[in-house]
């Protein structure tokens, strides 16, 4: 199959656990979920979901904290990330909203490489490709 690539050219969002409100869950994170949705959608047109195995490569461009020296930041970029949050929050929310958009399920997803590193471009790079049966 063809590699696919696809950027989000925002700071990377971590998934945030369900809050509980009385007796009630809700997501806070719909909106932001929509609008990664949204920004796939309009990149790859007319794109079908894909119904076999998902092999997916993750990197979370990370922003350097402000209070770094320039000579720093020109030191770190591209170096891996070691900051919170977690890497495993911020693959489960790019699982979570390329559901029904990339994948048709995020059990699909059968392999991830994923990573974090320092950017002075904050974003998410996603490639993806369907395993082949077998």
């Amino acid at each position: 199959m063809t590699i696919r690539r696809l950027e989000i050219l925002a700071p990377p969002i971590a998934w945030k656990r369900a809050r509980r409100k009385g007796d009630r869950y809700y997501d806070e994170q719909v909106n932001d979920k929509a609008v990664y949705a949204y920004i796939a959608r309009a990149a790859l047109k007319r794109f079908i979901p894909v119904e076999g195995a998902v092999k997916l490569t993750l990197t979370f461009h990370m922003a350097m904290p402000k209070s770094w020296s320039q000579k720093k930041k020109d030191a770190m970029e591209g170096k891996f990330c070691v900051a919170k949050p977690d890497l495993d929050n911020y693959i489960k929310f790019i699982l979570d909203a390329f559901n029904e958009v990339i994948w048709l399920d995020d059990k699909q997803v059968v392999s991830i490489t994923a990573s974090k590193v320092y950017s002075s471009q904050p974003k998410t790079e996603v490639e993806y490709d369907e395993v082949p049966p077998g």
